[in-house]
């Protein structure tokens, strides 16, 4: 098993390459992340990288392994979110005693993410709290756009398959019509 360490992480994810694939499906991605970062994640989601909070940064590179690397490493599957409610403690943790003040602003988002990924309203709000605050005209609007699917839906439809859930008609007429999340 090889667990990379906090500036590995935080070395790739914020690589110029990488910054301009953050939020594009990419097979290459998703194959150099599961190859390079499995195990880390594995680690992270076993609870064996808690010492990664002790700084803003190594804490935000907690949070990018357990909120971001999960859905490229097992897209398509219930595995890809098996990790939300971690990310968004350590998120939550971090954000608490003002983490995210010490990243710069592009990094910062990473640690509100989390709050998007939630299937919680209250989360949702939060999260379009925090992007206001950021000043990312194109992030916010993500951020509401995620807050409006829960506020219909209550949860985010084309996560249903992955997850086993029946899609209500209201639902498949979304998807349809829609991207997703």
């Amino acid at each position: 098993m090889t667990v990379k360490t906090p500036k590995d992480v935080r070395d790739f994810w914020f690589s110029d390459e990488m910054s301009k694939l953050w939020f594009e499906k990419s097979d290459q991605v998703d194959q150099r992340i599961k190859d390079e970062f499995s195990d880390t994640y594995e680690a992270a989601h076993a609870g064996k990288l808690e010492q990664w909070m002790d700084t803003p940064e190594d804490a935000l590179a907690l949070v990018i392994t357990l909120d971001q690397f999960p859905r490229n490493i097992f897209r398509g599957t219930a595995r890809a979110f098996e990790s939300n409610d971690i990310a968004l403690n350590y998120a939550r943790r971090s954000i608490d005693r003002e983490d995210d003040k010490f990243v710069d602003p592009t990094r910062r988002q990473f640690f509100y993410l989390p709050y998007m990924h939630s299937e919680k309203l209250m989360d949702q709000n939060a999260s379009v709290t925090f992007y206001e605050g950021l000043g990312n005209e194109n992030s916010l609007r993500f951020a509401i756009a995620h807050r409006d699917v829960i506020e219909k839906f209550g949860r985010f439809p084309h996560r249903n398959a992955p997850l086993g859930r029946e899609s209500t008609p209201e639902e498949i007429e979304y998807m349809e019509t829609h991207k997703g999340f």
